[in-house]
């Protein structure tokens, strides 16, 4: 036994002294006042070797042995903690040595109590101690059985992260080492930093599964999943680590991860998650409990009272809030999950919608469009494929289409891309633009396509065609009725000419041999004289044919507009029928037009021109009947010659250039129609129809031109 001297007295309350390599001795002396049975009471439990030696004027009275190094049934006081106690009479002095030697923290928070208050005290410790494992095991319990109920993994990493806490619980406070495990206390040497590490490794992965980091930033993933790679290598490191370097490193390892935990849940909180708020209250009372307890255990603050209840009651309310939170969080995710199930809905209801109204629009679409199989069966359409094709439904595709169709889509189907896209002719008679693609859904081959009718389009084709056909026609007739005017007076100004130059040959040789008299030099010049008047009229006429030629063209006809006034269109119509002998009358009716512009002298020229192709052909008494309607828009003349008409076959050809039926007569060209038709279409932008009922009729439109458009 040292010297009183050699020993150091406390200066404070301090029973924390940090981790050291060495063993302690604590030395207590007290008089006894009271007679009674007298606990010397170590209270903490993970210390490996601890010796109470009972001395009395420097003899050793006992001995005894206690620490969680050594199996718990050779402890003097069964119980978690260190404790031996000794009956004392009344004014005793007495010296208690205690030897300590630990790999861990020391941590000597020694009290002295007679045996009721110590039979008190550990029954309130054990009260509470049932409190506390009670609900942690009510936690595990309920939340496992959540999580088989519900296959939610946060509640199976909550359960987890309960049990790993009761463990380590368990180790530290030596109520396993009483109850579970008291003839192996080899446990006890790797029972707090397997289940400290196994608690940090479990708060890990519940916080990673709980704020749904997975979800988060790839920077957020990242740093956590290195978190959980360093606590792994820590894991590996325990068999070659040593308790008093372990534990520290544990210790540091759980404290960042709270840390880490506590800042997420926090952001997520100020996101708008209600449930993380919860966790981050959670997390930070564990961490404030934690950090004293570190605190404690490195030697810097000491506080039992505080080791005891404080730090397992904020365990026990972090376990309680870490529930609430996984509550909350589920209903969170229920009413997400809820709310999207109702847009879900709403979408689908909108789909629905839509594929009603494209049922609607493919089904009074003006576009035909149908589906055949394989076998080129009609599996659906739209009544304007019906429609448009007039036959019965549920046919094959050829009983719509001619055999060359069929054939096409017989072979496309045993290709790989198949598209047929062609204007064909339907057994109707009308002509369609089909389109037909080869489509696979849900393995099955079948044929979309889409048919709209282009008849009018084909039949608008033709007629540019006939049109076309017609123009060229009428361009060859031209030429020709052309030729065959000119042709004549040009071969009569050739035969005078060779007559003519005939005859001065023959003048020329008969003075050549001076044979040439008087009467032959008379005859010569009076037949060369009768030549060449030939060959002017000749010439004058071919003049007049092509002043003829180039009225046939309205650009030719210089033409002005001008004011129309029917009147007096009316009185030089009169005056034209007068020189030509024909009797005329003329009725102007629903004249409402004020002053209108026109072509006035084009619509004089071909009135002029039908009176008196009239006049020529009609041969009729009752004269021409001329009538006009006028309006805000056009000016309808209706001309009626009363007369012979023309023959049924030649309706059709008065139009054509150089078509008549008096040729050679008067020398009338066919020309006087053909340009009449002109400037009606070309110069005055109207139509004329003609008909030949009681006389040859034309109908004509001419639309007016406003004064201020002119």
């Amino acid at each position: 036994i040292l010297d009183r001297s050699q020993w150091t007295m406390p200066t404070d309350a301090r029973s924390s002294f940090g981790y050291s390599k060495s063993s302690y001795w604590v030395h207590v002396s007290f008089l006894v006042k009271h007679s009674a049975l007298w606990y010397v009471w170590l209270r903490y439990a993970p210390l490996d070797y601890v010796t109470f030696y009972w001395t009395q004027n420097g003899k050793l009275l006992d001995a005894y042995e206690s620490g969680d190094a050594i199996p718990f049934s050779v402890r003097q006081v069964h119980i978690p903690e260190n404790a031996s106690f000794r009956f004392l009479e009344k004014g005793e002095k007495i010296d208690v040595y205690i030897r300590i030697h630990t790999e861990g923290s020391y941590r000597i928070p020694l009290e002295i109590h007679q045996s009721q208050h110590f039979e008190s005290d550990t029954a309130e410790l054990l009260v509470f101690q049932g409190i506390y494992y009670g609900v942690l095991i009510v936690m595990s319990i309920f939340n496992l059985v959540l999580y088989f109920i519900t296959g939610i993994r946060s509640y199976f990493h909550y359960v987890f992260y309960v049990a790993t806490s009761l463990g380590s619980r368990l180790a530290i406070d030596g109520t396993g080492f009483q109850f579970l495990w008291a003839n192996s206390p080899v446990i006890n040497q790797w029972g707090v930093p397997i289940t400290f590490w196994l608690s940090s490794m479990a708060f890990l992965l519940f916080s990673y599964t709980f704020l749904s980091i997975n979800n988060a930033g790839i920077k957020t993933r990242i740093y956590f999943k290195l978190l959980a790679i360093l606590g792994l290598l820590i894991g590996l490191g325990l068999p070659f680590l040593s308790y008093n370097q372990f534990v520290p490193l544990v210790i540091l390892y759980a404290t960042l991860l709270m840390f880490s935990s506590l800042i997420s849940s926090i952001i997520l909180t100020l996101l708008g998650y209600q449930y993380a708020g919860i966790f981050a209250i959670a997390t930070m009372m564990t961490a404030v409990a934690f950090g004293i307890t570190v605190v404690e255990s490195l030697g810097y603050y000491s506080d039992q009272t505080f080791m005891i209840y404080s730090y397992p009651i904020a365990r026990m309310f972090e376990i309680v809030l870490f529930a609430i939170a996984l509550g909350v969080r589920i209903r969170f995710l229920q009413n997400q999950r809820i709310s999207a199930e109702k847009e879900m809905i709403l979408h689908r209801e909108n789909s629905i919608q839509s594929i009603e109204q494209y049922k609607r629009l493919y089904e009074s679409a003006m576009t035909g469009n149908f589906v055949l199989d394989i076998e080129g069966n009609v599996k659906s359409a739209n009544t304007a494929f019906y429609e448009l094709l007039g036959n019965d439904r549920n046919h094959n595709v050829q009983m719509y289409f001619d055999l060359d169709i069929s054939m096409v889509f017989k072979k496309g189907v045993e290709s790989e891309a198949f598209k047929i896209t062609k204007e064909i002719m339907g057994k109707n008679g009308k002509w369609f633009s089909v389109n037909i693609y080869k489509v696979e859904i849900d393995n099955v081959i079948q044929f979309e396509g889409s048919l709209v009718d282009v008849t009018d389009r084909v039949e608008a084709q033709k007629t540019r065609a006939d049109a076309e056909k017609n123009k060229m026609q009428a361009l060859q007739q031209l030429v020709v009725g052309v030729a065959h005017e000119i042709n004549t007076p040009l071969g009569v100004v050739r035969t005078s000419c060779d007559f003519a130059r005939e005859s001065i040959l023959k003048m020329q040789s008969s003075v050549e041999r001076n044979e040439l008299t008087k009467g032959n030099l008379i005859e010569c010049l009076s037949s060369s004289e009768e030549a060449l008047k030939i060959s002017e009229t000749s010439c004058l006429r071919m003049a007049e044919l092509i002043q003829s030629f180039k009225r046939v063209s309205v650009e030719q006809m210089s033409f002005d507009i001008e004011p129309l006034n029917l009147i007096e269109l009316k009185r030089r119509l009169k005056e034209s029928a007068a020189q030509y002998s024909v009797p005329i009358s003329i009725n102007i009716t629903n004249s409402t037009a004020n002053e209108f512009h026109t072509f006035s002298e084009g619509i004089h020229w071909i009135l002029n021109e039908l009176l008196k192709n009239s006049y020529e052909h009609a041969k009729s008494e009752n004269g021409v009947f001329v009538e006009f309607e006028l309006n805000n828009q056009s000016l309808r003349i209706h001309f009626y010659d009363q007369g012979v008409g023309v023959k049924g076959e030649n309706i059709d050809l008065i139009f054509d250039p150089f078509f008549t039926t008096g040729r050679g007569v008067d020398r009338k060209l066919g020309l006087g129609l053909y340009q009449t038709k002109n400037i009606i279409v070309q110069l005055l932008h109207g139509t004329v129809e003609v008909n030949n009922i009681n006389g040859l009729n034309f109908e004509i439109t001419i639309p007016l031109l406003l004064a201020e458009s002119t």
